[in-house]
């Protein structure tokens, strides 16, 4: 007969594997499609010549953020309605999310001619890499902007946004990203519990 323990064990691995679905085929998006469970942060709301912005629950790095330049608002001098302001002026830009998320996206325009987009784990394993085509987007003043992003990743810790450009080759504007499902952060929790009591009595039961 199973033991409390092991019976607590053998549920949650239960729930778990019920609340926690196979991963999803990893698709790239260039359009905002994450719906109304995501969050977003706008980096033109944020103030002048800042080169890091921490957010609901997002760090935006690696460039200065200008909501204007030589007088001129670069949400209306770009690209009305995308609120694009952060530059990578120290090169690459990188999102860091506190919770781990599946899928994001960020407006944006580059002068690059090609535009990559890479989502890793929080052991910096590369888990995808998506080069995004320029052809055949909207341009403004000669250069491409629109909207890039991925989703069906799981465990994305933080993105990185690289160009052959060199340093002020993409600005970005408003980044929205999935949070994690409650009842899986909780689920996950009570799975490792349960194995904390289990190891506890094993290492009791020997001594």
């Amino acid at each position: 007969m199973l033991s409390k323990t092991r019976m607590f064990l053998t549920i949650s691995a239960i729930v778990c594997g019920i609340g926690l679905p196979f991963a999803a085929h990893a698709t790239p998006i260039i359009s905002n499609v994450l719906g109304a469970d995501s969050v977003t942060v706008n980096p033109s709301t944020f103030a002048e010549g800042l080169t890091t912005i921490s957010s609901s629950g997002l760090t935006i790095s690696g460039g200065t953020n200008y909501t204007s330049q030589v007088g001129v608002n670069y949400t209306s001098y770009y690209f009305p309605g995308m609120d694009l302001s952060f530059q990578d002026t120290s090169g690459p830009i990188e999102i860091n999310f506190s919770n781990l998320t599946s899928s994001f996206g960020f407006d944006f325009i580059t002068a690059a001619d090609v535009f990559t987009v890479s989502a890793y784990s929080a052991t910096d394993a590369l888990l995808e890499e998506d080069t995004f085509s320029l052809t055949g987007l909207s341009t403004d003043l000669g250069e491409p902007s629109g909207y890039a992003g991925m989703t069906g990743v799981d465990g994305i810790d933080h993105v990185i946004i690289t160009t052959d450009y060199g340093p002020a080759g993409v600005i970005i504007g408003s980044v929205t990203y999935k949070v994690p499902e409650p009842m899986t952060i909780t689920l996950i929790g009570t799975s490792l519990l349960g194995f904390g009591v289990l190891r506890r009595r094993k290492f009791r039961s020997r001594h």
